[in-house]
């Protein structure tokens, strides 16, 4: 039984998992549907392109500039302490309720993600 490497992904060409299967098994999960390809990826720093090719994600232009988020990629998703915002500005001033440390995250596929942290 052979085993190849294999890459999962959706129809926007997120990477779901990567693993080795046996070629008996992969050409069954494909006819059902399944996006499959052969070969091996990062899902944090790669997708998979509409013509099947893996790519490198490319880097998001997020920046924290004290407690200001400047050149978002908008639209994006903006994670505050595991909660989501949807943002459609290139700026966002932060503010928190409590202070601590919090922590965010700026999403926006199929850029790589940016993560920063701030005390307040």
């Amino acid at each position: 039984m052979e085993k190849i490497n294999i890459i999962e992904y959706d129809d926007t060409g997120r990477i779901l998992q990567t693993g080795i299967a046996s070629r008996e098994n992969v050409e069954v999960e494909f006819a059902l549907g399944k996006l499959l390809l052969q070969g091996e990826a990062d899902p944090l720093s790669q997708y998979v392109r509409g013509d099947g090719v893996i790519e490198t994600r490319p880097p998001n232009p997020a920046w924290l500039d004290g407690m200001i988020l400047r050149d978002l990629p908008a639209p994006c998703v903006l994670m505050l302490d595991g909660t989501l915002y949807d943002c459609d500005d290139a700026e966002c001033e932060l503010s928190f309720a409590l202070p601590g440390r919090h922590h965010i995250q700026v999403e926006a596929w199929p850029m790589q993600s940016a993560t920063f942290e701030v005390v307040t």
